[in-house]
């Protein structure tokens, strides 16, 4: 049930909605700062993409008969993965500008309410204001879990990088050594 508002509590949700669109703006400046990386790994996704069909390709079992569904059901796989890397995130676009209006709004009718005397202040205003508000903390949940996830999974994909080339590192060094025994001093 909508509880009937006073002035405590849409002074509240005003300072919120603000709180709200300042938080909407420092989400996007974040993964914007981020984007060269996130675009990054879009990029090598797409081309691990790219080198499967091309091993697929080659293989000229995978077109026989035999196997031709079970390369079919492969490639099409392929093709919606790509489908999917190849998409503008949609939460950096209009996700995040519909939850800076929204925000936004609830700010400027709470301000909006508060200015009114209190014989005037028409509950449809009220009824206005809860639905923007409501819908912009839902919107900004969606927006947040979108953006956490894409930031995870290019951070996760950094790490994994680093592990990488920490591993390539060692068994560079073991070489060095090995050769080095082998050589003996000079």
């Amino acid at each position: 049930m909508i509880q009937t508002p006073t002035e405590t509590l849409v002074a509240a949700i005003m300072t919120a909605s603000v709180t709200g669109a300042g938080l909407v703006i420092a989400f996007y400046a974040f993964v914007a700062s981020m984007s060269d990386k996130i675009f990054q790994r879009r990029v090598e996704k797409l081309q691990e993409k790219r080198d499967e069909i091309k091993k697929i390709r080659e293989d000229s079992d995978n077109f026989n008969s035999a196997n031709l569904k079970q390369t079919s059901e492969k490639l099409k796989t392929l093709s919606e993965a790509i489908n999917e890397v190849n998409n503008f995130p949609s939460y950096l676009g209009y996700l995040v500008l519909a939850d800076f209006i929204l925000f936004s709004m609830s700010a400027i009718l709470a301000f909006s309410w508060l200015s009114n005397e209190a014989e005037i202040r028409p509950y449809t205003t009220w009824m206005i204001l809860f639905f923007f508000f409501s819908a912009s903390i839902v919107v900004f949940i969606f927006v947040g879990l979108a953006g956490i996830v894409e930031v995870y999974g290019t951070i996760k994909d950094r790490f994994e990088k680093l592990k990488k080339d920490k591993e390539d590192a060692q068994k560079d060094a073991q070489k060095s050594m090995n050769i080095s025994v082998v050589r003996g001093p000079r």
